[in-house]
C-alpha cells in the first residue's frame, strides 16, 4: 500500500493510557530519579551478579548516548522485470537513465 500525502500511518495513534501510565510512574518514582538511582546502585556493584551489573551498565548507556546503530543490509535483485511484460535490463544505461527521470517527474508514482 503506498503511502498517502498528509494520513498518518498510525492513525489509531498510541494506545490509550499508555500516557497516563508514563505519568503514574513518573509520580511514582520522582520522575524516574529512584530508578535511574538503582540503575546506578546496581551498576556500581560489587556483590551484584557482572550480568546484572552489565546489564544495568548497558540501560544507562542506551539512556545516556543513545543505543548503537545497527548494521543493516539491503539486498536488490536485478532480475525480474519492474513492469509486467517489459524487461528494461536490456535497454543501455542512458536510456534507463531518461525513462527513470520521467518516471520521477510522476507525481503520483514517486510518493
Amino acid at each position: 500500500m503506498p503511502f498517502i500525502k498528509g494520513t498518518s500511518g498510525n492513525a489509531s495513534g498510541r494506545p490509550k493510557g499508555a500516557a497516563g501510565l508514563a505519568r503514574y510512574i513518573a509520580e511514582r518514582t520522582k520522575d524516574g530519579h529512584e530508578l535511574v538511582d538503582r540503575l546506578l546502585a546496581l551498576s556500581r556493584s560489587e556483590s551484584a551478579p557482572v550480568r546484572d551489573v552489565a546489564a544495568a551498565t548497558l540501560a544507562l548507556l542506551d539512556r545516556l548516548v543513545g543505543k548503537p546503530m545497527q548494521p543493516a543490509e539491503l539486498a536488490l535483485s536485478t532480475t525480474g522485470t519492474p513492469v509486467p511484460g517489459r524487461d528494461f535490463s536490456s535497454l543501455p544505461i542512458d536510456e534507463r537513465r531518461e525513462l527513470l527521470a520521467r518516471l520521477r517527474a510522476v507525481p503520483e508514482l514517486v510518493e
